[in-house]
């Protein structure tokens, strides 16, 4: 099991990186739930991931519409774009 920092957490920090983590969809929607209203984070990585799918990376992509500090994301070796 992961834990994923609470927003509290998150306004904190500069960079979430859960490279090779057990990380699913749902837990990358509660990030992008967190990233709608953070201003800190400027990496957010799930490179190794392999259970993070089309799903999360539209969250993600989602919530970038509300946050203007994230400049580098990182799906390197998910299951993004995976058929």
């Amino acid at each position: 099991m992961i834990s994923i920092p609470a927003p509290v957490q998150l306004a904190k920090q500069k960079e979430l990186n859960m490279f090779g983590k057990p990380v699913e969809n749902a837990h990358v929607i509660t990030i992008a739930d967190a990233l709608k209203t953070n201003m800190s984070l400027k990496f957010v990585g799930f490179r190794e991931c392999r259970n993070v799918t089309d799903a999360g990376a539209l969250a993600i992509a989602k919530s970038l519409v509300f946050n203007g500090t994230v400049k580098m994301l990182n799906f390197e070796s998910t299951g993004v774009g995976d058929k």
